[in-house]
């Protein structure tokens, strides 16, 4: 088992070719030159992507495959919250890789197929992620990287339709389902899912045939390609956590409203209850975290972002933003941050500091915009 080291050099994915040909705006992504916007705007490739579809590149993304027996389901599910043993052939779930303690050092989308996992994990993660769950797998549970392979999303409301055309197969799928399938003689891997809130899809594909692919994805009347701008502005919209901004290892299950990834049956009430790491913790009724992560929303449009502070009437300090923009659909400030647990109550009204401004803000429902999963 192999020690990944961290990237310091700056690479390219296999579809850089076409982020050029349409003009993309570039940006230097935890060690890989990503499109952030094309010529249509940041804001425009979001509202297409709600409206039709938008097509993403993410193949920074760490694509990663473990072998699939009963060791590896018991040396995985002390890492991962999720039942692994009663997930299905062709269904996958979201949930989040624990440290020793039950912090929470990524999150992560975990796909059952024939006779392996199929694990997608963050960019900024990867190398990290990799190193942990290594440590985790005896010698014979090797997990593998792949590094010859792209990974597209196509979301919105079109994207069945548009999608159907090359792969009539994903008719069929429901959200979170899973398939191999063949492409141009290659293996694929398909999932209904994204991190967009709409309907979508996200593709794993060959580095050789990836470029053909997109093109022909790209090349219908009904898509634009979105850089990584929009698909933030998407994923805040869809209230959904940023690796690094809204979680990571100083926050807890609890404390980021996350505690319904662990599945039913390895809860307190379950027929597994426990057995990963941190659960003594995670799963105490009496634990109770002394911030927790709420949507917040403002009538005024000025944007709040990243690190600026929430105060309540009297100034005094109760929170962070931790992800915030001014919302395309709804054309107000949205944001998520942490607050102090006694004052997170629903409707409730506090204050953001924006330089020499105290932006009014009032705690809200998640997600901001209805969710469109099939």
């Amino acid at each position: 088992m192999n020690t990944i080291i961290e990237k310091t050099t700056i690479s390219h994915t296999a579809l850089y070719a076409i982020h050029e040909q349409e003009n993309a705006k570039f940006v230097d992504f935890y060690g890989y030159k990503m499109p952030l916007c094309y010529p249509l705007g940041a804001v425009k490739e979001h509202l297409h992507t709600r409206a039709k579809a938008g097509l993403f590149d993410v193949s920074h993304m760490g694509q990663l495959i473990i072998p699939y027996n009963e060791q590896s389901i018991n040396e995985l599910e002390k890492i991962i919250p999720t039942d692994l043993i009663n997930l299905p052939i062709g269904r996958q779930a979201y949930s989040v890789l624990l440290g020793e303690q039950g912090q929470i050092l990524d999150d992560l989308i975990i796909s059952r197929y024939q006779d392996f996992f199929y694990i997608v994990v963050n960019a900024g993660c990867k190398n990290k992620d990799i190193n942990f769950i290594n440590k985790n797998l005896s010698i014979n549970n090797n997990l593998t990287l792949l590094e010859d392979r792209s990974l597209i999303a196509l979301q919105g409301p079109s994207a069945k339709l548009i999608l159907a055309e090359i792969i009539p197969q994903i008719t069929t799928m429901k959200f979170m389902d899973c398939r191999a399938i063949s492409l141009d003689g290659k293996d694929c891997f398909v999932a209904r899912c994204g991190y967009t809130g709409e309907d979508g899809f996200e593709i794993s594909i060959p580095n050789e045939i990836a470029t053909k692919v997109v093109a022909e994805i790209a090349n219908h009347g009904l898509v634009e390609l979105c850089g990584l701008a929009a698909r933030d502005t998407l994923r805040l919209e869809a209230g959904l956590c940023l690796y690094g901004n809204d979680i990571d290892e100083t926050t807890t299950l609890a404390s980021s409203n996350l505690k319904w990834v662990i599945s039913k049956n390895r809860r307190l009430n379950g027929n597994r209850p426990g057995g990963f790491n941190g659960s003594e913790i995670i799963l105490s009724p009496s634990v109770e975290p002394a911030r927790v992560r709420v949507g917040l929303i403002a009538e005024k449009k000025i944007p709040v972002r990243q690190g600026y502070t929430i105060v309540d009437n009297n100034d005094y300090e109760i929170g962070i933003i931790t992800s915030g923009c001014i919302s395309p659909c709804l054309q107000v400030p949205i944001a998520m941050g942490y607050i102090d647990a006694s004052q997170a109550s629903l409707n409730e009204v506090i204050y953001v500091n924006v330089r020499k401004h105290k932006i009014k803000m009032k705690i809200c429902q998640m997600p901001f915009v209805t969710k469109q999963y099939v």
